[in-house]
């Protein structure tokens, strides 16, 4: 008796419950859809609210213009001027200058007949006349839509107020604060102006918005049976209750576990999606103050918008083996972005980042040779920078970074002092230029013991015959210090940030500007 007591209290439980669920579903799938179709129905009245303002502030400017011109009336310079204006716009199709009520001309030509202009629909402050249907001058069958200001008369397709993508059921009107009824797409939506946004009229869902700037009122409907066909829809995704709280707790671990991911999943994922993009800071010549190339700066930017920067994922890039996709992705990029400006200024270069991985490998060049084929830009515009983030088996180096000069690419020790082996490098690898780190060129004018240091290392780069570039540089007494001392280059937001590709053009441009002989 107790277990079949226990069994009868159970099933009455469970039935319990599942009415509960659908009480509960038909309650969220209601609510939830309504919610969605009176936004999408305000979203939809306020893209035709916009497309109205265009339409006025388009025909204002069209007006003005031609009413501020010098130009004769009716001449063939005026005419020309009409056509051109209405040609440069997205919804005008005529222009008539109509002095007196009489049309003179039109931007289709000379019609130099009486007209009776029909009466404004609507009329604001600033001049502005609303004519609803106004016959077109070369299809006199055809009504158009005419805003006039003066002398001009600015005419359009009516079509055009709401002619863009509708979804299936859905109707829009436009018309003046005063009722003027300027365009609707069904017969049901006049009757909505007047009545309360989000009433329900005669199985019909309805928004309505005012814009009371252009004087305009928009109204959209939508019939209650889709609504309720979203409903429906919904409730069976929502039923039953046990299923939602199995798919809640299988939501909730899936957020778990994704944001439990691992960074090295994420990054992986990175690769795959080409998430990095690459920005470009000047390098500048101390001895002319002149943009001599940019430095190649790879960044992350996540799905989500999120910018992460290379000091928070190169070193796993580099210990995983992602860094040799990254460096592919950013080659390819550089050059596909600065390309056209590098075939453009022979003295213009990039420096690009490769990993030690690359270096010893001599993978570099067969990337680099892939990414020039067809590019038009020499190999004497690359500079490849090894950062010492992990021990170099310059031995193992050696070879191919005289390979990589001897195809004419200079080669760059970056962020010299601070890694596992400079002097050791210095001494065992052929290389062109050599970088300073930002940690000693921010000691200039503050630590004397440290500025020393970076004084040592221009010394040494001098013996040596290198070229010099100073990163990092930031303040005014740095630039005079460096420039002292003989530093061929430099970079640092005392030039500027790094840039997008764009940018960077626009920097050139003004940097060559300002050149003498520009």
């Amino acid at each position: 008796m107790k277990r079949r007591w226990a069994r009868i209290v159970g099933a009455t439980l469970c039935i319990a419950c599942l009415a509960v669920s659908v009480a509960l579903a038909d309650y969220y799938a209601w609510f939830t859809t309504q919610r969605h179709e009176q936004q999408r129905l305000r979203d939809l009245a306020q893209q035709l609210g916009q497309r109205v303002d265009q339409i006025v502030v388009e025909s204002l400017l069209v007006l003005s213009d031609i009413e501020h011109s010098q130009l004769t009336p009716c001449s063939p310079e005026h005419i020309t001027r009409m056509r051109a204006l209405v040609l440069s716009t997205h919804y005008i199709t005529e222009l008539d200058y109509v002095p007196a009520q009489k049309l003179r001309c039109t931007s289709w030509g000379l019609f130099d007949v009486a007209r009776k202009e029909p009466p404004a629909n609507y009329a604001r402050d600033d001049g502005l006349e609303l004519v609803k249907r106004v016959p077109s001058k070369v299809n006199p069958e055809q009504r158009l839509l005419g805003l006039h200001h003066g002398n001009y008369h600015a005419l359009m397709k009516l079509s055009t107020i709401t002619d863009f993508s509708i979804p299936p059921g859905v109707e829009l009107a436009v018309a003046t604060m005063n009722g003027v009824l300027l365009q609707s797409t069904g017969a049901h939506v006049k009757a909505l102006f007047g009545k309360r946004a989000g009433d329900t009229l005669h199985g019909l869902v309805a928004a309505r918005i005012q814009n009371r700037d252009h004087d305009w009122q928009i109204a959209v409907i939508e019939p209650i049976q889709q609504l309720v066909g979203a409903v429906h829809r919904k409730e069976w995704r929502a039923i039953p209750l046990a299923l939602l709280v199995s798919l809640s707790l299988c939501g909730f671990a899936i957020l778990y576990v994704r944001r439990r991911r691992s960074p090295l999943t994420r990054l992986r994922q990175a690769v795959q999606r080409c998430e990095f993009l690459v920005c470009y800071q000047p390098i500048v010549s101390l001895s002319e103050n002149r943009c001599v190339g940019a430095e190649a700066l790879v960044r992350w930017r996540q799905h989500d918008g999120t910018l992460i920067l290379p000091d928070q994922f190169i070193p796993l890039a580099e210990r995983s083996g992602l860094i040799l996709p990254i460096t592919d992705q950013v080659v390819a990029e550089s050059m596909r972005e600065l390309g056209p400006l590098l075939v453009a200024d022979r003295s213009l270069h990039v420096a690009i980042n490769v990993s030690v991985r690359d270096i010893e490998s001599g993978r570099v060049l067969e990337v680099l040779k892939l990414a020039l084929q067809g590019s038009g830009v020499c190999s004497e515009q690359i500079w490849i920078e090894a950062t010492e983030r992990s021990f170099m088996d310059a031995c193992a180096a050696r070879e191919h970074i005289v390979r990589l000069r001897e195809a004419g690419y200079a080669v760059v020790i970056d962020d010299f002092g601070t890694g596992y082996s400079s002097l050791q490098y210095l001494q065992q690898l052929p290389l062109d230029v050599l970088k300073i780190d930002k940690s000693f060129i921010d000691t200039v004018g503050r630590d004397a013991n440290n500025t020393a240091v970076a004084s040592h290392i221009i010394d040494i780069a001098k013996e040596l015959g290198m070229r010099t570039i100073a990163e990092g540089v930031e303040r005014e007494e740095q630039l005079v210090y460096l420039r002292a001392r003989g530093v061929d280059m430099a970079q640092g937001w005392l030039f500027s940030r790094p840039l997008s590709a764009p940018g960077f053009a626009d920097y050139l441009a003004r940097n060559r500007s300002m050149q003498p002989g520009c």
